[in-house]
């Protein structure tokens, strides 16, 4: 049976803060804490809080029926400074806040390990990352299709991964919170058929938008650096997300920004599932902000008006950023040595899919151009983009 599990440095800003992931079998919570800690032993150890109150009876009857059948949990444990400050933690104050929703990864406790300084957050276990899932859909087609421009995926399963995600930022947003990490390691997946086994027929959320053919089930996971979306950023800015999926109002060090930086993640999410690889592949700050200008154009409108020489000048595919021009100047990047680009732009970067030519991919197209205007202010929410056309088509 395949288990998600890694083990890796968390992207919180506070840098004595480690995390891992372990799967293990659940027989009792003494066995849970002997298997994963060998210094507990019978002793019951010390809890935050029981399992979370407002999980319905239809979930734990029958979500993630093949590991509830196992017993199999994923235990991720944060080594902090001190145990007293646990609640100060954003990972544990997101857990705390938010309210369980089917696209979230499912908490069922939390507790302390007194001995070795830990908090303990027992999560489901769920099958891959989208990360390895893309990685294999790549290796399926390389291998058995090297000759034909075959897609990765099919825009049915774009169309189901990213509603599913979308579903997840609304409802975070909804809460008051922004996940600021959102990157296809972060999203899990279980084929749905091994998620809700025995029970294929029943729709188990009615007021969401829920579709029976979804091939995967989706989680987004990994709250280490949320905040309340009216919390002042005062953090360092380099610390916080992922590079590639940074936003430009964290890479060009503004203090302010909201819930419009989980959806430009969302937007470079898009171009992944399409191409299979990154849309922005630098690893530092200034030279992923040129490739930003350099493939989106510049937002900064150079003291002209929208009307030059009489004629009306079009705005251009991304727009313009009021602030920009001093943000981007400051992280070492000349703006003023890249030109602006035209609606047609966009459609230039998706010219190479074997997508392209299928009737609903420009309605894809213009969800990811609403998620990676420059103004932050003018990037489409969560709820605007759940009822655009490629969502409801």
């Amino acid at each position: 049976m395949a288990f998600y599990t890694s083990s890796e440095s968390s992207s919180s800003t506070d840098s004595s803060v480690t995390e891992t992931f372990t799967p293990v079998l659940r027989i009792s919570t003494q066995s849970l804490n002997a298997k994963y800690n060998p210094f507990f032993t019978t002793k019951k150890p010390n809890y935050l809080f029981p399992i979370r109150s407002d999980i319905s009876q239809w979930c734990e009857q029958y979500e993630n029926f093949e590991f509830s059948e196992t017993e199999t949990l994923a235990v991720k444990t944060m080594r902090l400074k001190s145990t007293q400050y646990v609640f100060d933690n954003r990972e544990v104050e997101f857990i705390l806040n938010v309210p369980y929703h089917p696209n979230l990864l499912r908490v069922y406790e939390m507790f302390i390990d007194p001995t070795l300084g830990t908090v303990n957050i027992v999560m489901e276990c769920m099958y891959t990352s989208l990360h390895s899932y893309i990685d294999q859909a790549k290796t399926e087609v390389d291998c058995f299709s090297p000759e034909e421009n075959a897609s990765y995926l099919s825009l049915p399963q774009i169309r189901s991964i990213l509603r599913q995600l979308l579903q997840a930022i609304k409802h975070t947003h909804e809460h008051g919170y922004v996940h600021r990490d959102i990157k296809p390691a972060n999203i899990l997946l279980a084929p749905r058929e091994k998620y809700y086994k025995g029970c294929p027929g029943v729709t188990p959320y009615p007021d969401l938008i829920s579709f029976q053919d979804d091939e995967m089930v989706l989680k987004l996971a990994d709250y280490g650096v949320s905040k309340q979306s009216t919390e002042e950023y005062i953090e360092n800015p380099y610390t916080v997300g992922t590079i590639p999926y940074m936003p430009p109002e964290i890479l060009c060090h503004s203090h302010t920004h909201g819930t419009e930086v989980d959806i430009w993640s969302f937007g470079c999410i898009i171009y992944d599932l399409v191409f299979g690889e990154r849309l922005f592949k630098c690893k530092d700050e200034t030279a992923t902000v040129s490739g930003m200008l350099e493939v989106l154009g510049s937002p900064v409108q150079y003291g002209r008006s929208s009307t030059f020489l009489g004629m009306e000048e079009p705005e251009p595919a991304f727009g313009y950023w009021k602030d920009s021009k001093e943000l981007i100047i400051q992280t070492g990047v000349n703006p003023y040595k890249f030109n602006t680009k035209s609606m047609s732009s966009v459609d230039e970067l998706f010219y190479g899919s074997p997508l392209f030519e299928e009737p609903d991919f420009h309605l894809l197209v213009k969800v990811f151009n609403s998620c990676l205007m420059w103004d932050p202010k003018r990037r489409g929410t969560a709820e605007e983009l759940l009822q655009m056309p490629f969502f409801n088509n």
